[in-house]
């Protein structure tokens, strides 16, 4: 799927929203209502009972209620996913706020994040700001769809939980869940269990598939040809793609083989792969057993896995594809017909030396294109080289082509570190980590950037890597911090420290101690916050270069004791991040400039605060970092306090406690929960 950008920046965590609030903005120009149904199947044949009765569930109710929930479930490439796609092309403009389609097929939050944020932003809902947190968007969706007629199709469900996190709100909704087995605590209005294709509509569906076939001519190799398929619409397509170009007996007596070695509707895959001569369509297929499923295969993987000119690898792609072997899910992004039934047919054909030599192919592609990516994408950002020296691929050309691969190849990107890891691939999951940092960072992938990192610190520790083994937990505090486990974070940091003075980098070492100072910073741990940001601000001052310089002294400054020193050094960062530009930077230093004149308290130094908060808020508001708004509004609180206003200090802690629910800030949502049960309005 193709990622968004969405962030909100600054030193605040963003994890866990609590409670829902419904936020529904003013609506301008008018947006279509999403239609995301795929077109109706021309060959759909059957299953006319579990269609009907799956319709009748989604009927639109006639008043407000819960949404209505139909789950569909069978065996593995019966035809469950092509009965939720005519279902929804016979009931869908019924639903005139939207047709929204998910396709999961494991339980991971940040594909429920992607997910719903990828919704969101064909919705109305875009005009607000999409939070950075998996709760707070599932809070902005239940927000928009309340009260709406909206169809959601989710399949390849794995758990209940999928289905609570991208249900709709009350309205006149429904959801059709499409998975292999029963959901267990779900409560659905109907359960619809799709069966094998009897012997009639086996042959109806091979008839529309091969229409040039005479079905009748043989009776007991047609009957050969329904036994080997067993009833499954996917067995059943491969044999019709046969069809076209063998006859009704060569295809019977190419299944009933005894020596092929494959039992029941596998040898109808057998069968099929065996029909190609060309040795890149074979080797192509064999590479689907290994390579992880989500976001499909592309034909430049196949190239550089295979060792194989990109349009060889686009032709056998579109072989496999005549074959019904595989679909093609986005534009030149190919995937198995049926994972379920043909990931380990794939695999078996695979014997241990090619499966190794394939595996470690396929891992060194997607490391190195991450890499080259990542230094595109940050090309200022030196710790590839430091850590690796000339052992990098050149960074790609084009900035925005890179973001767009690796949002893209996210899902493959951590099977593939995974892998790596399960393999001992130390020094291959430590790359990929690396590479991984900006889209982690600037996309708040945070569960995705938790995970990796764990690994890739173990992985470091095990290569005794301690420069690497302290970035790598560096970049795992991070993700920590984000999910608002400060305490966890800040272990991590003191560890990453630890590592960094085993070795001769004090870039490391500094970059280590920033962040912890950051970290004891948002916990009001003042003391030891100042003295980590004061022995980063020195080492800046040391190395002068200008960019860490103007960060090392907007940080000194928020915690120097010295308040009008702390303006003058607020104002020497402002001058640098105002000339770069970098208005996100310039707010946040605005914002420290407001809050350290909170501290003076006298009235020449709070009215300058409130000026310099109101204009806070108002760019804030334009286009600004959504944390920034709220502490800004926590900020107004202080001063109003300071000036013995409480009902002014309870009305701003009410505004960003809004904010705060809305986006997902639990950390800020609690304190700022507590400070208003303190407050009288």
């Amino acid at each position: 799927m193709t990622g968004f950008s969405n962030t909100f920046h600054g030193d605040v965590e963003k994890a866990v929203q609590i409670g829902a609030v419904h936020v529904h903005a003013g609506e301008s120009a008018p947006i279509p209502p999403p239609w995301q149904v795929p077109a109706e199947l021309p060959h759909y044949t059957n299953h006319h009972g579990p269609r009907a009765d799956l319709a009748a569930v989604l009927a639109p109710a006639d008043c407000d209620g819960a949404p209505r929930v139909g789950v569909v479930v069978g065996s593995p490439g019966i035809g469950k996913s092509a009965l939720a796609t005519q279902v929804a092309n016979d009931v869908g403009r019924r639903f005139p706020d939207g047709v929204f389609v998910a396709q999961l097929g494991v339980a991971d939050d940040e594909r429920l994040g992607e997910q719903l944020r990828e919704w969101l932003e064909r919705t109305t809902a875009a005009r607000e700001p999409i939070p950075a947190s998996l709760t707070g968007r599932k809070n902005l969706w239940l927000s928009w769809t309340h009260g709406k007629s909206v169809l959601v199709v989710i399949d390849d469900v794995v758990t209940t939980a999928q289905i609570e996190a991208l249900r709709p709100a009350n309205g006149r909704s429904a959801v059709v869940a499409v998975g292999a087995q029963a959901l267990l605590g779900l409560a659905a209005d109907r359960e619809v269990t799709v069966g094998k294709l009897d012997g009639a509509a086996a042959t109806e569906l091979l008839a529309k598939l091969a229409p040039g076939s005479d079905l009748r001519s043989d009776a007991e190799a047609l009957a050969t040809v329904l036994r080997r398929c067993d009833g499954s619409a996917a067995a059943l397509n491969i044999a019709g793609s046969l069809l076209g170009e063998m006859s009704l007996s060569r295809l019977a007596r190419k299944l009933a083989d005894p020596e092929r070695g494959w039992a029941g509707m596998r040898q109808v895959f057998d069968t099929a792969y065996n029909r190609f001569e060309d040795d890149v369509v074979r080797r192509c297929y064999r590479l689907f057993g290994i390579h992880p499923s989500g976001a499909g295969v592309t034909s430049e993987a196949v190239a550089a896995v295979l060792d194989v000119h990109v349009d060889d690898a686009d032709d056998a792609l579109r072989a496999l594809k005549r074959a019904a072997l595989v679909t093609e899910i986005a534009d030149d992004r190919y995937e198995l017909a049926s994972r379920e039934l043909m990931a380990a047919h794939a695999a078996g054909l695979l014997d241990d030396e090619e499966r190794d030599i394939r595996t470690a192919d396929l891992v060194r592609y997607y490391t190195r294109h991450a890499m080259a990516c990542a230094r595109a994408w940050m090309p200022k950002r030196t710790w590839p080289e430091n850590l690796w020296g000339d052992d990098l691929p050149a960074p790609l050309d084009d900035a925005d082509v890179a973001r767009e691969w690796l949002r893209t190849e996210r899902r493959t990107l951590r099977a593939v570190a995974d892998l790596a890891y399960r393999l001992g691939s130390h020094d291959v999951v430590c790359r990929m980590a690396i590479a991984l940092w900006p889209l982690h960072d600037k996309d708040k992938y945070t569960y995705d950037q938790v995970a990796v990192g764990e690994i890739a610190a173990a992985a470091a520790d095990e290569l005794a890597f301690p420069v690497a083994a302290s970035i790598l937990r560096q970049q795992w505090a991070f993700g920590l911090r984000d999910l608002g486990r400060f305490d966890d974070a800040a272990d991590l940091l003191v560890t990453a420290i630890r590592n960094a003075e085993q070795t001769e980098s004090d870039e490391a070492l500094n970059s280590g101690k920033e962040a912890l100072g950051l970290l004891r910073r948002a916990q009001g741990r003042i003391e030891p916050a100042r003295q980590l940001l004061d022995e980063n601000y020195v080492y800046a001052k040391d190395k002068a270069e200008p960019e860490r310089l103007a960060l090392a002294t907007f940080h000194h400054a928020t915690v120097l004791a010295d308040i009008d020193q702390a303006l003058e050094l607020l104002g020497e960062a402002r001058a640098y991040f105002a000339a770069k530009p970098d208005p996100d930077n310039v707010l946040k230093v605005d914002l420290w400039c407001a809050k350290r004149r909170i501290e003076k308290a006298d009235a020449e130094a709070l009215a300058e605060a409130e000026t310099g908060l109101q204009d806070v808020v108002t760019r804030a508001k334009d286009a600004g970092p959504q944390d920034i708004l709220v502490e800004a509004y926590a900020a107004l609180a202080d001063l109003a306090q300071v000036r013995g206003d409480a009902g002014i200090a309870h009305r701003r802690l009410t505004n960003a406690l809004e904010i705060a629910e809305r986006c997902g800030f639990a950390r800020l949502h609690s304190d700022l929960t507590d400070r208003l049960a303190r407050v009288s309005p």
